[in-house]
């Protein structure tokens, strides 16, 4: 039976719950700039994605099943306050080499996304690791703090070493967020759906495809860099600090959701997926690498994410909840 609790206990809770309001109530207020409407109206703090069609350049993505979200979202989002860094511009990603759209580079990535990312190719092969990776890593960078509970089990740490793990965790991981958005709106690079269905884009070594769907929907803000292996950096690299070792091995099971895809093809049902990682950078690869299999990432996108979550989260370990 679960112990009564005491007079201290309780104070303790009381104590903890207040400070939690205190911390929503301050994130509330240092996040509303960052925020648009979702029919992309903009706000006084962020204005509406204007950027007209261009070779490279981001344009809201067709999505048939929802489409109340493909307006570009989070278009404000580098105006909110990070949690430790100074500047959301401090790990601003490096320009991207596929920005050259006539190089051979840029031509390898577009055909590989085009083929392996293609929602045809994908629901021709439901149960494929091509298939099954992108969908059990359908949370994105969000999967993290459940990946990292499973991590810290049977590891015998304390309430206080666990909350401060899960606390640099967060920090790192919404302060990439910030610095990843910011990188997002600065490049504006366009993501695959849109290239891919472009008519002419100067490279001889691409093939355009007007009836060419991703795998997954594709998020609707700029492809460069990622922002789900940029938060899974993040949180990898915190774990990696912590406990001095990339041998963190862990298995996890995700419920995946049904996921449409375009006739003749019939909708993929819910699916119960299993994976299992020796190290964190396996599981880091294989994220960055399911968001190409998923059609809505070109890969250097992926690798550059990835780069600056590690960064962010070296910079807030090693200035942050300093163990005395």
């Amino acid at each position: 039976a679960r112990p009564r609790p005491t007079r201290s206990s309780r104070s303790g809770i009381a104590a903890g719950e207040a400070a939690a309001d205190e911390i929503i109530a301050q994130r509330y207020a240092a996040t509303a700039t960052g925020l648009v409407p979702i029919d992309g109206s903009g706000s006084p703090h962020s204005p509406p994605y204007t950027l007209p069609p261009g070779l490279g350049v981001h344009q809201p993505t067709p999505a048939p099943e929802f489409p109340a979200v493909t307006l570009p979202a989070f278009t404000g989002w580098s105006a909110v306050t990070p949690f430790a860094l100074d500047s959301a511009t401090r790990f601003r990603a490096p320009p991207g080499k596929i920005f050259k759209l006539n190089s051979l580079r840029y031509a390898l990535e577009y055909e590989f996304v085009r083929y392996v990312g293609d929602a045809r190719v994908r629901g021709g092969r439901p149960n494929s690791q091509a298939s099954d990776i992108p969908r059990f890593w359908v949370g994105g960078g969000l999967d993290w703090n459940a990946n990292a509970r499973v991590v810290v089990a049977n590891r015998g740490l304390g309430r206080w070493k666990q909350a401060r793990l899960f606390a640099l965790l967060n920090i790192a991981v919404s302060d990439t967020h910030v610095t990843n958005l910011e990188s997002k709106y600065f490049y504006n690079f366009w993501r695959p759906v849109t290239a891919i269905r472009w008519a002419h884009d100067g490279n001889p070594l691409t093939r355009s495809d007007a009836t060419w769907r991703p795998f997954l929907q594709t998020p609707p803000y700029p492809d460069y860099p990622c922002a789900s292996t940029g938060m899974t950096g993040a949180a990898a690299q915190t774990l990696r600090r912590f406990f001095h070792s990339d041998a963190l091995p862990f298995t996890r099971t995700v419920n995946a959701p049904a996921t449409p895809l375009p006739a003749p093809l019939i909708e993929l049902p819910p699916k119960t997926l299993t994976r299992s990682y020796a190290r964190l950078t396996h599981a880091e690869n294989e994220q960055a690498i399911g968001r190409v299999y998923a059609g809505i990432h070109f890969l250097e996108p992926c690798t550059a994410g990835l780069r600056m979550g590690n960064q962010v989260a070296d910079w807030v370990y090693s200035r942050y909840l300093r163990p005395k």
